[in-house]
């Protein structure tokens, strides 16, 4: 019974690594499934790194964006396969996938006020990228 287990638990660990290793990165078949999306990555170890992210997003329901409908919010503790299908290595950062799938934008780290997030996500929805 005891190697029945480890043979399982073997071939789970080689079906998954397999699986990762087979997905391509920089394809619109890639993002596909995402398609239509604001993305925001945390890591939520380190709030104050986080902030001008979550200020955007307040300030986005404020101007009667059509956020709600797209927002996503993966936690790289609880979703590590996004941010790696997604090629995002560090959090905080925020993905566009457009409407057609492709990556639009790409806000990553601190170096970054909440209103450039703000009026980044704004620009997608006026140039039709996003739709509601």
């Amino acid at each position: 019974m005891k190697k029945l287990g480890i043979l399982l638990f073997c071939m789970t660990v080689l079906l998954t690594q397999t699986s990762i290793e087979n997905t391509p990165l920089d394809t619109k078949n890639t993002y596909k499934e995402y398609q239509n999306k604001v993305i925001l990555f945390l890591s939520l170890s380190n709030y104050f790194n986080e902030e001008k992210y979550y200020d955007a997003i307040i300030k986005l329901r404020r101007v009667d964006s059509p956020i709600d409908n797209n927002l996503v919010v993966f936690r790289q503790s609880q979703n590590p396969f996004e941010f790696y299908n997604l090629g995002v290595k560090e959090s905080p950062a925020l993905l566009v996938i457009t409407k057609n799938g492709t990556k639009y934008l790409e806000v990553k780290g601190t170096n970054v006020s909440s209103n450039e997030i703000v009026n980044s996500v704004l620009d997608a929805y006026k140039l039709g990228k996003i739709i509601q």
